[in-house]
């Protein structure tokens, strides 16, 4: 157990270290802090709010006016890429090593499949959870400047039980996905569709049907609590933290029941456990 506990850290740590020097997380980061800066730029020029909001004597009115307004512009600018760019920065990660031949090698040693997959899995999430951590600096600087002082609660709040679920499952599913396919370019299309699909998916009526909003691989519930149920006492009934909390753990489990067909996947076509 210590043994494998090993392989999985250095796997883990090298993943991750690839992953950055592809500069793939570094395009996370950076769609992230534009998007949201970009909306917070339009949002001051020509909304008449800031203008308000600036004249206002009551300092803690203003820092709550502030905060309202930057979550609702922060909140979509981190979940969009999440979903559209998380799972293309893991798409190379198991294609890579057949492309390069590196299987092979893998294969004349006692690696378990299982160890591999997890040890792919641990990097994925470990240069996320960085790349997360760069862009909540970044961005925490950014919404001070543009917007104005806010409360720094409600945003770490956005970050940890928003930013951080959303972005790790996210990321998981793709990485397992790709087991299933050949080669680069097919896993690139299978997560770009599967990537559109869940943003179909995470609005409109699909996203207020209580069975598939939970259920649903965009998770609607966790989006629709820190866009708007958590801040406005109207929608809380309806965007209840519970309700976010439950399609993280279905969540959870959709990764597991995922990750072991990709384990039995690669069990099979490899013919070793």
């Amino acid at each position: 157990m210590t043994w494998r506990l090993a392989q999985i850290s250095a796997m883990t740590y090298y993943e991750m270290r690839m992953l950055w020097r592809q500069r793939l997380m570094l395009v996370l980061v950076t769609f992230m802090v534009l998007m949201a800066t970009t909306q917070a730029l339009i949002w001051r020029a020509m909304s008449d709010d800031a203008a308000l909001i600036a004249a206002l004597n009551n300092s803690a009115l203003q820092q709550y006016l502030n905060t309202r307004v930057w979550m609702n512009l922060l909140w979509p600018s981190v979940y969009v890429p999440l979903l559209l760019v998380g799972g293309l920065t893991v798409s190379d990660m198991l294609t890579r090593d057949r492309r390069l031949g590196v299987d092979i090698l893998l294969s004349s040693t006692p690696l378990r499949r299982a160890t591999y997959l997890l040890g792919k899995l641990g990097g994925a999430w470990l240069a996320t959870l960085c790349a997360l951590g760069a862009a909540l600096v970044v961005l925490n600087l950014v919404g001070r400047v543009v917007v104005g002082p806010y409360d720094l609660g409600p945003y770490l709040q956005v970050w940890l039980g928003g930013a951080v679920p959303v972005g790790l499952l996210q990321v998981g599913l793709c990485l397992c996905l790709t087991t299933f396919t050949s080669n680069r370019r097919a896993a690139v299309a299978v997560i770009l569709f599967f990537g559109l699909a869940c943003l179909a998916w995470g609005s409109g009526w699909a996203a207020r049907a209580t069975g598939w909003g939970i259920f649903n691989p965009a998770r609607p519930f966790i989006f629709n609590y820190y866009w708007s149920g958590w801040l406005d006492s109207a929608e809380s009934a309806l965007l209840s933290l519970a309700a976010a909390q439950l399609s993280v753990a279905v969540g959870l489990i959709e990764l597991a029941g995922v990750g072991l067909l990709a384990w039995l996947w690669l069990c099979r076509h490899e013919g070793r456990i």
